[in-house]
C-alpha cells in the first residue's frame, strides 16, 4: 500500500469515528430537550400545551433532519469518486426541499388553527 492510501484510509476512519461521536452528542441532546419539552407539557395550559405541541414537532422535525444529514455525511465519506458524491448530494438536497416544504405548509396550518382557537376563547 502506499502512503497516500494509508493516510486516505486514516482520514476516512478519522471522519467516521468524528460523525459518531457527533451523533451520539446530537442523541443525548435530543433527549435532553424531550425531557424537558415532557416536564413543560405536564404544567401547561392551554397556551402552553399548543406551543409544547409546536415544540414537540419543531423537536421531531430537527431530529428527522440532522438524522438524514448525519445519514447523507456518512454516504458521502464512502463515496467511490466525486461523480458519485455529487449524485448523493443533488438527491439529498432535493429531498430536503420537499421535507421543507411540506413541514412549513403543515407548520403553518397548524400556527394558524391554534391562532383561531385561542383567538375564540377571547371573544365575548
Amino acid at each position: 500500500m502506499s502512503k497516500n492510501y494509508d493516510m486516505t484510509e486514516q482520514m476516512r476512519a478519522f471522519a467516521e469515528q468524528g460523525m459518531e461521536q457527533a451523533r451520539k452528542a446530537f442523541d443525548t441532546y435530543i433527549e435532553t430537550m424531550q425531557e424537558t419539552v415532557g416536564k413543560l407539557e405536564t404544567s401547561s395550559s392551554d397556551l402552553q400545551s399548543k406551543t409544547s405541541e409546536a415544540g414537540k414537532k419543531a423537536l421531531s422535525l430537527t431530529e428527522d433532519h440532522m438524522s438524514a444529514a448525519f445519514s447523507q455525511a456518512e454516504k458521502l465519506v464512502t463515496a467511490k469518486d466525486p461523480q458519485e458524491a455529487l449524485e448523493l448530494q443533488t438527491k439529498y438536497i432535493s429531498q430536503q426541499i420537499d421535507s421543507v416544504t411540506k413541514q412549513a405548509q403543515s407548520m403553518g396550518e397548524e400556527a394558524v388553527n391554534a391562532v383561531k382557537d385561542i383567538q375564540s376563547k377571547f371573544k365575548v
